[in-house]
């Protein structure tokens, strides 16, 4: 989905070429991925003159708020508080992370993406 979001149209083959490279995926891998996206509604393509242009149905924020959701639901029966708890008590948030979540939490921060990347 990177790469579509980063560059499209992209051809299979030229997905292959970047995540054989990167990735070591195959054509056939790329081919079962992007039919499960499309299946899911996160990618279309249209024929061009000798072969499929992918393209993303969903932005990029739009697909990180689903994959939250369902985290969320899946693991933490919707809690976002037990998430970020299970984060901090596992240091897995940096210092500056935690600062920027307090300020975000008490109305201090009310950028787009709050600082965090």
């Amino acid at each position: 989905m990177h790469l579509l979001w980063k560059d499209p149209p992209q051809t299979i083959t030229q997905l292959t070429k970047t995540l054989g490279e990167k990735k070591g995926w195959n054509k056939n891998i790329i081919i079962t991925y992007l039919k499960r996206l499309e299946e899911k509604g996160a990618v279309y393509y249209e024929s061009g003159t000798k072969a499929k242009q992918y393209f993303p149905k969903i932005t990029k924020e739009e697909a990180e708020q689903t994959e939250i959701r369902s985290l969320l639901d899946k693991v933490f029966h919707g809690n976002a508080g037990i998430l970020v708890n299970t984060m901090v008590k596992n240091e897995m948030l940096q210092e500056e992370e935690i600062t920027q979540l307090y300020n975000l939490l008490h109305g201090g921060n009310n950028d787009k993406n709050n600082g965090f990347s």
